[in-house]
């Protein structure tokens, strides 16, 4: 059996060392990470960027199939028929559910028990294709999206050698999906405007923030944030701590810590620590203090903006619309610049003068 690879670095390496090991034969690695692409070159392997203008580069080249692993590139139909036996993606959710971006995200802010990685064939849409083999996962009661990845990847490699074993049959076993059972989550999906509401219980606050924790790697959807006098703190980490009190009205900060604090929601008190300011630097948290509330989310921001427009347009609705112009955040060791747009989705607050300060006992007073 003959392929072209397009995987991630997380599993590319041992990917290609199966499908070496099993005697199968790579025409080609297509790949933009440098650190896969310098190990294929140092296996005696063919490496092709991917992208725009890849049904041009693997012209002549013969393959059986072309895996994709991870792999956010839209293949055009020329490329895929390129293969003269067809082409499989993973997906990291249990097709049909949670097709599209970010489905460990999904699944952790939905309260799921269980999640799961699919194999499946390129056909009939975006994740549409009939599927080759699937795995389960459990997602645990602290269970982080940088912790359920883990899990799928895992799943992946586990899966991989029943995968190899049936395309290497030449006509995979694959049975249908269930259309009826499709979820989508789009790449301009996010989760609740990425604010955290007091309003809401701690439980469900802290699943927020462990659904954005992707650890030290990039963070496709940024992190979970909350404001104070309108300066925003975005929130890493998250633990519920117990009954908030009679007298804390949701929002009230209970305490405060060095990076943290504590503070009162609709059921429950809510622990947030390592906060970093919205340049993703080591925030002053001078003049916060407890009996201070933070700020309620503003949905009448982000309503004015029209998602719809040309990105250009939003850009300009969200620079009129945003005190913020924009923020850095550490991953993976690098800076990533985050674009307004993911700002302004979860930072669109109105600026206050000061932060408000709650009497005791006396809600919205």
């Amino acid at each position: 059996m003959r392929l072209i690879f397009m995987g991630t670095p997380a599993f590319a390496v041992p990917a290609l060392e199966a499908l070496a090991g099993a005697g199968h034969e790579i025409a080609a690695v297509a790949t933009r990470h440098a650190d896969v692409a310098d190990w294929a070159r140092a296996a005696g392997l063919h490496v092709l960027a991917p992208g725009v203008g890849l049904a041009e580069r693997i012209e002549g080249l013969e393959f059986d199939w072309l895996l994709s692993i991870a792999n956010l590139d839209l293949l055009p139909e020329p490329v895929l028929a390129r293969a003269t036996r067809g082409a499989v993606n993973f997906h990291d959710g249990p097709l049909p559910r949670y097709a599209g971006l970010n489905a460990p995200v999904w699944a952790i802010l939905n309260g799921e028990a269980q999640h799961g990685v699919t194999w499946h064939l390129i056909e009939g849409g975006v994740d549409a294709g009939r599927i080759v083999a699937q795995r389960s996962v459990d997602i645990g009661p602290d269970e982080t999206a940088f912790t359920l990845n883990a899990k799928c990847y895992a799943a992946a490699l586990e899966s991989f050698p029943e995968v190899v074993a049936e395309l290497a049959r030449g006509a995979p076993e694959a049975r249908a999906q269930d259309a009826s059972a499709r979820s989508w989550f789009g790449r301009d999906k996010r989760p609740e405007g990425l604010i955290l509401d007091p309003a809401r219980p701690a439980a469900d606050l802290a699943r927020l923030v462990r659904a954005l924790d992707h650890g030290g790697y990039r963070n496709p959807l940024n992190m979970a944030r909350i404001a104070i006098g309108g300066r925003v703190f975005l929130a890493p980490r998250a633990e519920v701590t117990g009954p908030a009190g009679a007298a804390a009205c949701p929002g009230t900060i209970i305490a405060t810590e060095e990076r943290g604090l504590t503070i009162a929601t609709g059921e429950g008190a809510l622990r947030l620590t390592g906060l970093m300011s919205a340049d993703g630097h080591v925030p002053i948290l001078a003049g916060i203090t407890a009996g201070m509330a933070i700020d309620p989310p503003d949905p009448r921001a982000e309503a004015r903006v029209d998602w719809r427009r040309p990105a250009v347009e939003v850009d300009r609705q969200i620079r009129a619309l945003s005190p913020f112009p924009g923020a850095w955040c550490e991953a993976a060791g690098e800076r990533l610049k985050l674009t307004r747009s993911r700002l302004a989705r979860g930072a669109m607050i109105e600026r206050a003068d000061k932060p408000r300060q709650i009497g005791s006992g006396a809600c919205g007073v």
